[in-house]
C-alpha cells in the first residue's frame, strides 16, 4: 500500500515534469530556428505530440499499477499485456521526444534564428 501511495505519486511528478520538460525544449528550440520555408507549414503542437503520448502512457501505466496492487482481483493476463502495451509506448515516445529535441537544439545551430535588433 505504501508503495501504491508515495511511489505512484512521485512517478506521477516525475513524468509531467519530463513530458512538460520535452514539450517546453521543443517548442522553444523551435522558436530559435530559422526554418527554411518546406518547413514553416509544421505547427507548434506538432512538436507536443511525442511528450504528450508520454505522458498520457506513462500515466495509464501507473493508474494500471496502482489498481493492480490495491485490487489484487483485477492481476489477470490482459492487464500484463496491457502494462506491457503502455510501457513500450511509453518508451518509444521518450525517446522519440528526447531525439526530437535534441535534432532541434543541433538545427537551432545549423539555422539560428536572426535577431531584428
Amino acid at each position: 500500500m505504501a508503495y501504491a501511495r508515495r511511489i505512484i505519486l512521485l512517478d506521477v511528478a516525475y513524468l509531467l515534469c519530463l513530458g512538460v520538460f520535452i514539450g517546453i525544449a521543443s517548442t522553444t528550440l523551435t522558436g530559435l530556428t530559422e526554418w527554411p520555408a518546406t518547413f514553416l507549414r509544421i505547427p507548434v503542437w506538432a512538436f507536443w505530440l511525442s511528450p504528450a503520448l508520454y505522458i498520457v502512457c506513462d500515466f495509464a501505466e501507473d493508474t494500471l499499477i496502482f489498481s493492480m496492487l490495491n485490487w489484487p482481483s483485477t492481476i489477470r493476463s490482459m492487464a500484463f499485456t496491457a502494462l506491457t502495451a503502455f510501457r513500450t509506448i511509453k518508451i518509444a515516445s521518450v525517446t522519440l521526444g528526447l531525439a526530437q529535441v535534441l535534432l532541434l537544439c543541433l538545427l537551432s545551430y545549423i539555422w539560428p534564428a536572426v535577431s531584428k535588433s
